[in-house]
């Protein structure tokens, strides 16, 4: 042992610059492990090992090193090169040389009493309130390798609701791998369900094996709460059942899951824009170069598109869905004059990492724009998830040994400003911050029902501008306004806004000031 310990401490002079500045722990390798690992790799978590200490990521160093130069971990999959997204979980170029150098030379600890802590995990839920819980009954996985078991769950609704939030708690994050939730209006889940001996019922990895069914949701670990403005929600019919797909992983055989998903209704409110979930491209009708076959020992390309006519859009996210001989998924829209809008490429598919891609912010389609989509797959011995050795031919259909290829939109009809819409409250800092020397603005009254009146201190006339955000940073109003320094009264209607804290944002030649606004 102390051999081995003197090579890695005489190894950094042999190769690297002495003059190069060596990463340690404390410094430099604890807050990228903490802030991009220790989600998954923590007692309980889907991880096999954990990474909460300097010990914990000594001791798999060699492992942690190859995983991320190869870009197999953190498991991201949409290439942050050609679309940015929501909670995104890859390491930039500097965090992957980081660990590098770091292991290279030694693993140095640095001082440890300097060293960030390590992350506290909430138990439980992370929503204020919540409308309904959907249990899972307990189930203890009867197999060693992958497992699929949807278990349907009836609302009892009496009537129409909107989905704005959607939480999941797996019960045994050791080895629940993603989450899938639909909806069904029919009785088929259900009957599936109850004609199952074991709680749920047997399924492939898909969701929803009928075509009245929808899906409405996606979760894989370190994914977050899914959250829609407060004026948006997806539609739930009254009386339609939940159905809720885990995937647990291989090894998890004999180990017993109960798991949780919360769920968040609309606002009652006078108009609420409706979201919908819909298979867009799939290769069910419009696939270009069809059908969706690939003989044994091939590797073949096939291509979607669909021309858009139904007005402009805005698509909120994205769900590419493939099989285990997938190994590339890319779409994007043209729209009238041909300029490309992007919406996620996959270069490198992992049937066992996938689900919905969140936008930052929503995507603006314009009518007559063409949908297309390219996907590839590797029905060979050179792919290792291939399920067949030897290749057999593969065909359409809702087995794992079958394929697909859908990409799931989930958008709503466009209004103006859409675009602006903050879904990722990272894009502002978690919403504006006040700054308490930046607060010479005065609102009345507040709460406000519908006229706003707001008074600045001005040293000139001068065209402002105002930003109204959600306390999550969404834009929800924006306005320019010409205000003379004698008469520095501001008025604007918030007629038509959902009942909520906000912040006012407003911005003057030379600062910014800002100011809470409570709607009632």
């Amino acid at each position: 042992m102390k051999k081995c310990f003197l090579f890695i401490i005489l190894l950094p002079v042999v190769t690297f610059n002495s003059n190069a500045q060596t990463p340690t722990w404390s410094d430099d390798v604890a807050s990228i492990i903490y802030n991009n690992c220790s989600t998954c790799h923590r007692e309980g978590g889907i991880g096999p090992f954990t990474l909460m200490s300097y010990d914990d990521a000594v001791t798999n160093g060699f492992g942690i090193q190859a995983q991320v130069e190869s870009k197999l971990m953190p498991p991201w999959k949409a290439d942050p090169s050609y679309t940015h997204f929501k909670d995104e979980r890859f390491l930039s170029e500097t965090d992957i040389n980081t660990i590098s150098s770091w292991v290279a030379n030694g693993v140095p600890s640095g001082d440890l009493a300097t060293a960030p802590p390590p992350p506290v995990f909430q138990t439980g839920s992370q929503l204020p309130s919540i409308d309904l819980g959907l249990q899972t009954p307990s189930y203890t996985v009867p197999v060693n390798e992958d497992a699929y078991r949807t278990f349907v769950i009836h609302s009892n609704f009496t009537e129409d609701v909107y989905l704005n939030q959607v939480e999941y708690l797996p019960g045994n994050g050791s080895i629940v791998h993603h989450i899938v939730i639909f909806y069904d209006p029919t009785n088929f889940s259900w009957n599936q369900d109850q004609d199952d001996p074991e709680p749920g019922y047997e399924s492939y990895g898909v969701g929803p094996i009928n075509n009245a069914s929808y899906i409405i949701g996606a979760w894989a670990p370190g994914s977050g709460i899914f959250t829609l403005p407060s004026n948006m929600g997806i539609l739930i019919p009254a009386g339609a059942d939940f159905g809720i797909e885990l995937h647990y992983a291989p090894g998890s055989q004999g180990l017993t899951d109960l798991t949780t998903v919360n769920l968040k209704f609309t606002p009652i409110q006078p108009v609420i824009r409706e979201v919908h979930v819909d298979a867009i491209l799939n290769h069910f009708d419009y696939l270009d170069d069809g059908p969706l076959f690939i003989p044994a020992n091939t590797v073949n390309t096939f291509h979607e598109s669909f021309n858009w006519e139904y007005g402009d859009i805005s698509v909120v996210s994205i769900f590419p869905h493939m099989h285990k001989i997938g190994k590339s998924f890319k779409v994007w829209a043209l729209d009238a004059n041909a300029d490309t809008t992007r919406f996620i490429n996959i270069p490198n598919w992992s049937f066992h990492w996938q689900g919905f891609y969140n936008y930052q912010k929503p995507v603006h389609i314009t009518n007559n724009s063409i949908l297309q989509a390219e996907a590839s797959y590797d029905n060979t011995v050179n792919n290792p998830d291939n399920p067949s050795n030897p290749p057999q031919d593969v065909e359409a259909g809702e087995h794992t040994t079958d394929e697909m290829m859908l990409a799931f939109f989930t958008w709503l009809p466009y209004e103006p400003g859409d675009e602006n819409i903050i879904l990722d409250s990272s894009l502002v800092s978690s919403a504006p911050q006040i700054d308490p020397l930046q607060t010479e603005v005065i609102v009345y009254p507040n709460p406000v029902s519908d006229q706003l009146h707001v008074y600045v201190d001005l040293p000139e006339s001068q065209q402002l501008q105002f930003d109204l955000y959600t306390s999550s940073g969404a834009l929800v109003k924006q306005w320019k306004q010409f205000v003379s320094g004698n008469d520095p009264l501001i008025e604007n209607s918030l007629s038509g806004i959902a009942p909520g804290m906000y912040v006012l944002k407003l911005t003057m030649k030379e600062e910014v000031r800002f100011a809470k606004v409570m709607k009632q």
